[in-house]
């Protein structure tokens, strides 16, 4: 049922309603995004290249 009203366009994915929550929805992920990845990469940048021990 569904996914006939979704082919037909009635449905979408996601609930775009055009209010400030949208954006700041979308500025909430991409903030996530970037910075897990950046975080993710200094991890592996730190494993890379241990420190030395006395």
């Amino acid at each position: 049922y569904l996914e006939e009203r979704w082919w037909r366009g009635e449905v979408t994915w996601y609930g775009k309603s055009g209010v400030a929550s949208d954006a700041l929805l979308y500025r909430a992920t991409v903030v996530l995004t970037v910075g897990g990845t950046a975080y993710a990469i200094n991890l592996l940048a730190m494993a890379a290249f241990p420190k030395k021990q006395n």
